[in-house]
């Protein structure tokens, strides 16, 4: 099991960065986790280009999406159109990965008690 584990992880670019933005922000390679802080106002998250991100894994929390504004996540999906998704309720986050020519997107609504 173990050695499935690295055998996963070495494959595959893993980012470490936690980042808190509290206006529109532009994902960066590095991220991981990106903590949207919508208290102030809505805003708009953008993934980066799938080509260069293809591997790695995002992770968008917004933990007021309901109490305050809506974030909203925007990328390239499947099809090869620009796709958005709202994050829209308190503690709404949405997981989100390349292979290289889209990025997709796993969304999880309440996901932190």
């Amino acid at each position: 099991m173990v050695g499935s584990i690295r055998a996963l992880f070495s494959r595959h670019k893993v980012a470490t960065r936690i980042k808190t933005v509290v206006d529109t922000y532009q994902v960066l390679l590095s991220d991981c986790v990106i903590i949207a802080d919508s208290t102030a106002k809505a805003f708009t998250v953008t993934m980066p280009d799938p080509g260069e991100a293809a591997g790695l894994v995002f992770t968008v929390h917004a933990p007021l999406g309901s109490t305050q504004d809506t974030v909203t996540v925007s990328y390239k999906g499947p099809t090869g159109a620009a796709v958005t998704l709202s994050l829209d309720a308190d503690n709404d986050a949405a997981m989100f990965w390349s292979d290289g020519v889209a990025i997709f997107a796993f969304h999880y609504e309440h996901c932190i008690a």
